[in-house]
């Protein structure tokens, strides 16, 4: 079971940076022949914004001590990994938010002020992954909490946090379960949203997987935009439509327009969750940039993890 939860620890974080990446290709070859072509003929597999966060929030979770999250804390790891790559990709809000956190301001403020009412996009759910590795096993309610201090550097709105909180729960139900039902997968889901509009949302979700319906008919219901309810469920469906495939599934997820390199990384960290790092092409994988650094993330969270189930469990 180990040694499986660990192959799944690898696959979340580098299918996850390689779905981003992969996404990123598909804005400027938009054929599948020339998408593959492009990857085929990359020296290397560039990582945009989603995963610089990403990773900024593992290497937080690796330094703190009785999973006890301080936002502000953490938006200052946010805003260290900006100042170090601003070229990553990033949105409008975060370089706002940290040019006034640079001024004085906390990141509630910040975020406050940036987007009154806070911004309901899909930043906090495209870096989110190391969390639900982190705190997969926790109860609903513990876990529900922790994920949403993930996100209030940059994301207060509820719908940005609920967002970020069911593209987690997906990822923690994968990393037990290897047989499911979509009635099951979705019966998790709707239980741990608070919100309305995802519980609807998802609801569809799960009726057009039912009646197998086409990647486009998707988009149509469901949106496939930068906003948390519009990206969430469609990553969702983009996972179960082939889930046991994660190369051609990759593929057509980003191919399909809209925000290809956010929805192309939260897809990818269910494959990830689902069928492990084994299931990454090779070839793919040996062009992501800092794999190897990648890599021992996931291997160093995954250690902290189970040497803290042992000491709770003595």
């Amino acid at each position: 079971m180990r040694r499986n939860l660990l192959s799944k620890f690898k696959g979340v974080i580098l299918a996850g940076s390689l779905g981003d990446a992969i996404g990123e290709l598909a804005f400027r070859f938009r054929s599948k022949e020339r998408l593959i072509n492009a990857i085929d003929e990359s020296e290397k597999l560039i990582y945009t914004d989603d995963t610089a966060m990403a990773v900024a929030l593992c290497e937080y979770l690796l330094k703190i001590k009785k999973k006890e999250i301080n936002p502000e804390e953490l938006g200052k790891k946010f805003l260290q990994a900006y100042e170090k790559e601003p070229w990553r990709g990033y949105g409008p809000g975060p370089p706002k938010i940290f040019s006034l956190v640079k001024k004085g301001c906390s990141f509630q403020e910040a975020a406050s002020s940036v987007y009154p009412g806070g911004s309901f996009g899909n930043g906090s759910a495209m870096r989110v992954h190391p969390a639900a590795l982190y705190f997969y096993d926790e109860d609903d309610s513990v876990f529900y909490e922790k994920i949403k201090l993930t996100s209030l550097p940059t994301h207060i709105h509820p719908l940005a946090i609920e967002g970020a909180v069911i593209l987690a729960k997906a990822i923690s139900f994968l990393l037990e379960n290897k047989e499911f039902e979509f009635r099951e997968f979705f019966e998790k889901l709707i239980k741990i949203a608070k919100r309305e509009e995802f519980k609807e949302k998802l609801a569809q979700t799960e009726k057009l997987l039912v009646e197998d319906r086409s990647f486009s008919q998707a988009k149509r219901m469901l949106k496939n935009n930068s906003t948390s309810l519009g990206s969430v469920p469609f990553s969702l469906f983009c996972f179960l439509k082939n889930k046991d495939n994660f190369s051609e599934g990759l593929i057509e997820t980003v191919l399909i327009p809209g925000d290809r390199d956010t929805v192309g990384c939260m897809s990818a960290c269910l494959w990830g969750a689902y069928l492990g790092v084994e299931a990454i092409p090779e070839d793919w994988l040996c062009k992501l940039e800092k794999r190897n650094y990648l890599c021992k993330l996931a291997e160093d969270l995954y250690t902290k993890k189970m040497d803290e189930r042992e000491d709770k469990d003595k």
